[in-house]
């Protein structure tokens, strides 16, 4: 007849939990902290939405980011806000978009708005060129997106910490 060792159920999941702790105080280690704001125009009612990096990872420097690049996506919705299958677009482009930027460590989202039918995805890049390059190649994926793109010199990251002044918390 076979033996069977006993299974010590309690001396298991401790040794989960302390992997599930481990696991869990590595990323928050260096964890970017986003939030979101929304400003209402006081006429007609229209709202953008912000969402915008709040704390940045540890050790994060911003001087290796000195050309503030905007993405402008222009749509048509309803009160301003884009519809259901325009944010799909955006979304996804975004979503093609950042790995490429990390995996290079060529720039870093800083403010997404929506509303009054703009989107405009704000960056900070070590390059405006190398970022042009790097979006250049993604929207081959996105043969009938026209996107507007600028890219100015900002290394002090003036209009970052100005968005952030305005922001009641």
């Amino acid at each position: 007849m076979p033996t069977h060792s006993k299974f010590n159920i309690k001396l298991f999941l401790q040794k989960i939990l302390i992997c599930l702790s481990v696991l869990t105080i590595i990323p928050n280690a260096s964890a970017q902290v986003w939030a979101t704001a929304t400003s209402k125009h006081r006429t007609d009612d229209r709202v953008i939405v912000f969402r915008y990096l709040k704390e940045f990872k540890n050790g994060y420097d911003v001087t290796q980011y000195p050309d503030r690049v905007i993405l402008t996506w222009t749509y048509f919705g309803n009160k301003g806000m884009p519809s259901k299958d325009e944010r799909v677009k955006m979304d996804k482009l975004e979503d093609t978009l950042q790995p490429l930027l990390d995996k290079n460590n060529l720039a870093t989202l800083t403010i997404v708005s929506t509303g009054n039918n703009v989107r405009e995805w704000k960056y900070y890049a070590r390059s405006g060129d190398s970022f042009k390059h790097a979006l250049d190649l993604v929207l081959k994926e996105f043969s009938d997106l026209s996107l507007e793109f600028q890219s100015s010199r900002d290394p002090e990251w003036t209009a970052y910490k100005s968005f952030k002044a305005t922001v009641k918390e």
